[in-house]
């Protein structure tokens, strides 16, 4: 996911005071940490899953608007501007 670990520490640590996560550890092992929801990170998860499938319904009408040859010229034009960035 491209984060380094002090940036899994610094989101973990928020998700923790807002009591969103709980850590957990294996006996026997405590060098490895695990997360897991809390009921209140559960409904927060569902709800943000909501928002995406919103905003994917949103999108889907949006490209239906273009042509399958507008889509190609689309992405060609947006490939080749990636690779000049």
């Amino acid at each position: 996911m491209n984060i380094t670990k002090g940036g899994i520490s610094k989101i973990s640590s928020r998700l923790l005071k807002k009591k969103l996560i709980q850590i957990y550890r294996r006996e026997g092992n405590k060098k490895e940490i695990f997360y897991s929801l809390t009921p209140l990170g559960r409904e927060v998860f569902l709800v943000h899953e909501k928002l995406h499938e919103k905003l994917y319904q949103k999108a889907d009408l949006f490209l239906d608007g273009f042509t399958d040859e507008e889509l190609k010229k689309i992405i060609e034009f947006i490939s080749g501007l990636s690779e000049i960035i």
